[in-house]
């Protein structure tokens, strides 16, 4: 079963609160399609014995929250210097993060890493095994860019931004 793209780079407290979920009507029980724990039940009732739920005028919300992985279709690309711009379908989209190697989901699975991002683009430089970057062959328009893994630098760097899933 599908669900709504619930990956944001948003403060956790800030998504409960845009989602409704610290209204009273909602039950203490998140659907968990991802096969892990409830950790919405645990934060909200901290293992305390079962209660009653009264929805709002008779309504009972079942809020869900799937197994989600940012995935963005590319419109198109640009060279920028020695770098490649891969512009998304969604111009909005913005959860990728800045040293993460992304891959186009082709058969070759070309890569690279995130280096610059901001709503609907992402800024990359060749991974090790890409080579110079070619718009005809690399992040073609139609397909899509996934998440690989994590690349920092050897000495001071930092972690990577935060990516949470909220119930919706």
């Amino acid at each position: 079963m599908q669900t709504l793209n619930q990956l944001s780079t948003l403060d956790f407290r800030n998504n409960l609160l845009l989602n409704a979920l610290n209204k009273d009507d909602k039950s203490a029980a998140v659907y968990d399609f991802s096969g892990g724990y409830n950790v919405i039940d645990f934060i909200a009732t901290r293992n305390a014995p079962a209660r009653r739920i009264d929805g709002d005028k008779g309504i009972f919300y079942k809020p869900i929250i799937g197994k989600s992985t940012p995935v963005a279709q590319v419109a198109s690309t640009s060279l920028v210097g020695s770098n490649l711009q891969v512009n998304f379908t969604d111009a909005t989209f913005d959860n990728f993060r800045l040293k993460e190697v992304l891959g186009d989901g082709t058969a070759a699975m070309n890569q690279g890493r995130v280096i610059q991002k901001g709503p609907g683009f992402v800024i990359m430089e060749p991974t090790p095994g890409t080579g110079a970057w070619n718009t005809s062959t690399h992040f073609v328009a139609g397909t899509f860019a996934i998440p690989m893994f994590v690349a920092s630098g050897n000495r001071g760097s930092t972690g990577v931004e935060s990516l949470y899933e909220y119930p919706k």
